[in-house]
């Protein structure tokens, strides 16, 4: 966080993603969000704990550009061709996505809710 202190919502999604990719119930993770200025870059600051945690770097999927959780749900099915989604986050913005997700004429296979 901008404090210093630790984003305990960043930690537990990092953890499930790495936990369901380790599990073998995943098998690539698409990591999207802001990096709107050369300081802040959520898609490599997740890679890089994902890494931390774990996963190959060939399996960690760089989205820059997923700015809303609308942008992240079109562009893993437009540009990224995912046909089927697991969702991990906290219950808010899972509820948020999926609700996008079936508008957009899919089945998420599963979410993953977080604190």
């Amino acid at each position: 966080m901008s404090n210093g202190t630790p984003n305990a919502y960043f930690y537990n999604r990092i953890k499930a993603a790495a936990d369901l990719f380790k599990s073998g119930k995943i098998q690539y993770i698409i990591v999207s969000g802001d990096n709107s200025t050369q300081d802040y870059n959520e898609p490599e600051d997740m890679q890089l704990a994902l890494m931390q945690s774990g996963v190959p770097q060939d399996k960690i999927i760089m989205d820059h550009a997923g700015f809303r959780t609308l942008d992240s749900v079109v562009r893993a099915k437009d540009i990224f061709s995912q046909t089927k989604l697991v969702i991990i986050s906290q219950k808010f913005h899972n509820e948020r996505a999926v609700f996008l997700a079936r508008k957009m004429v899919w089945k998420p296979l599963d979410t993953m809710p977080l604190m």
